[in-house]
């Protein structure tokens, strides 16, 4: 994000040569920040392709307790048809952080059923509404949640205009590597 307002403004606050953790152009680059293995989907729909990882740690300005279960680290790894279409409207985000305690039950107390990924108990919930901003078209928000066997959390969050099939996002969350 910072890279856009210095594109806007014409005012450059990080040297060129330097990763802005906000938005870093590979998944590569998110794993040389991370003190954790990242994994990226090989499978996802047709029209998506990776946009941009964004790494946050204690030092961020956005700090990741916000975005990321209480974990002193948090990468998001954004998909997406357009870049565009990443702001909640034709998305999909990958959060991945060290997880601290199994959350997965408090978050099925949120609503949501649970699933299998991989072998792994996960919690999977979908919902869909009219988005008056967006038309009155259908947008849905899907979300598949699991630990892996390291105590890596993964979040996969969806927001397309229809419903995703609930094991075709099983599929993408165990295509991960």
């Amino acid at each position: 994000m910072r890279r856009l307002a210095e594109g806007l403004t014409g005012i450059a606050t990080v040297a060129a040569d330097v990763l802005d953790p906000e938005y870093l152009p590979s998944i590569e680059a998110a794993k040389g920040l991370a003190g954790f293995e990242i994994k990226a989907p090989e499978q996802i729909l047709a029209d998506m392709r990776f946009a941009y990882a964004v790494y946050r740690d204690a030092s961020s300005p956005v700090v990741p307790n916000s975005v990321s279960h209480n974990s002193p680290e948090v990468v998001l790894v954004y998909f997406g048809s357009t870049l565009d279409s990443i702001e909640r409207r034709h998305s999909f985000l990958f959060y991945q952080n060290p997880a601290p305690a199994n959350t997965l039950d408090e978050l099925v107390m949120g609503g949501g059923e649970w699933v299998s990924v991989n072998g792994l108990p996960a919690i999977y919930s979908q919902s869909c509404w009219e988005d008056i901003a967006n038309g009155g078209n259908t947008t849905c928000l899907a979300n598949l949640s699991w630990l892996d066997t390291s105590g890596i959390r993964f979040d996969i969050t969806a927001y397309l205009p229809g419903a995703i099939d609930r094991e075709v996002l099983i599929a993408i969350a165990e295509s991960m590597r």
